[in-house]
Formats: structure tokens, sequence, C-alpha cells
């Protein structure tokens, strides 16, 4: 099956060129801050994949299905516009490509041309996230 993988990195390429790399990998770079806990990516994980596998997505790509989410909207473009990194120097990226953490991490850091960061999710979350997240297709 797909599985999750981040990570925190500082990239030291411009905002366009991040993007034009984060669509041809299927990656997210988000900012940290857009994130509170562990389990918001849990649960947005969980439903895009219930969501992929009854074949009820909105987003015919995995990666934008988990974004839409996560962000607790069927919109990709407010999706983007309320989670994307605004600083190379600091981004979230998520990937759900095949391989081990440490091969697709590599690869990460290769192709943004960046450096790891130190990065901890809470495992506390604010009840009003979760629900934002569940309720956005009802």
């Amino acid at each position: 099956g797909i599985s999750m993988i981040f990570t925190r990195v500082s990239s030291s390429l411009g905002k366009n060129a991040l993007l034009d790399i984060a669509a041809e990998l299927s990656i997210l770079l988000l900012r940290p801050s857009a994130i509170s806990s562990k389990k918001q990516l849990e649960l947005a994980f969980y439903l895009a994949n219930k969501s992929f596998g009854t074949g009820h997505s909105i987003a015919k790509k995995f990666h934008l299905e988990f974004l839409l989410w996560l962000a607790g909207c069927k919109d990709i473009r407010k999706a983007f516009a309320e989670t994307t990194f605004t600083d190379a120097k600091d981004i979230l990226v998520i990937s759900f490509a095949r391989g081990t953490k440490k091969q697709v991490i590599g690869q990460i850091l290769d192709s943004l041309s960046s450096n790891e960061k130190k990065f901890s999710l809470s495992d506390e979350v604010e009840p009003l996230v979760l629900e934002k997240i569940s309720l956005s297709r009802v």
C-alpha cells in the first residue's frame, strides 16, 4: 500500500523551481505552521486512502486528495493557498513515494537541493482541527 513520509527541509532553490519539482515528483511542499500535529496528517491520510479506495475522491492524484482533506476543503487552489510553503528555508515535505524512508528522503533532499532540518510534531491536537478535516465532505 501507500505510505506517507514527511520531513522538514531548507532549500537553496527558488519558489517556482521548487513548485515545478514538487509537481513532477507528486510531493507536497507545505509551511510547517500549517500542521499542528501528527494526528492531523494521519487523519487526512486515512480519509484520502478511504475516498480513493471507494472511488469517491475529488482529486485524480493521491497527494492532491490528501491535501484537500488536510486543508479541509474541496477546492485545490484554496487548499494550496492555505498550506503551501512561504519560505524555501523552511518547508515540510510530504511524499507518498514507494521505497524506504531513507531512500525517499534521500531523493527529496537531492531533488530539492536541500538539507534536512530538525522536526518534531506534537501528538496533541486541537479537536477543531480534526473536526474541520472530518466534516469537510459532509
